[in-house]
């Protein structure tokens, strides 16, 4: 760290000052960012992957994992409390990745000929063949 401030507090530069300075800029700046642009389309897998902790939207809820975890959310409750519920389908959801992965699924399920929206909060572990339905409230 000393090297560094007096590099930049130097009150008679050297070639070395000099050339520290000439280069600092170009730590900063990405020689490949046009190209990688050009690639990807302007989507950078760096600035947008999915953060761990943070919940993300899931895009595609008839994908058969999500539709799924619906499913098991409404069996379970049905279990649990001897409801008699009937799946209908997936409204919307999001999914965090943490010790496993949390789902937050806004779920339409009908009773007899009424049909409302659920919410279920399932923790999935695939690796470990674990998967809990934590929470099902409704109807929402």
């Amino acid at each position: 760290m000393n090297f560094l401030y007096s590099l930049l507090t130097c009150n008679y530069p050297s070639k070395m000052h000099n050339l520290f300075v000439f280069f600092l800029p170009f730590l900063f700046c990405n020689p490949y960012a046009e190209l990688e642009q050009e690639i990807t389309g302007g989507w950078s897998p760096i600035v947008n992957q999915e953060i761990t902790g943070g919940w993300s939207p899931i895009d595609n809820v008839n994908e058969p994992l999500v539709v799924n975890l619906g499913k098991f959310a409404v069996d379970e409750n049905n279990k649990n409390d001897g409801g008699s519920l009937k799946f209908k389908n997936v409204v919307n959801g999001q999914s965090q990745n943490v010790a496993g992965i949390n789902y937050n699924l806004t779920i339409t399920a009908t009773d007899g000929s009424v049909e409302n929206k659920y919410e279920a909060f399932i923790l999935d572990k695939p690796w470990m063949e674990v998967r809990e339905l934590v929470s099902f409230k409704g109807p929402v």
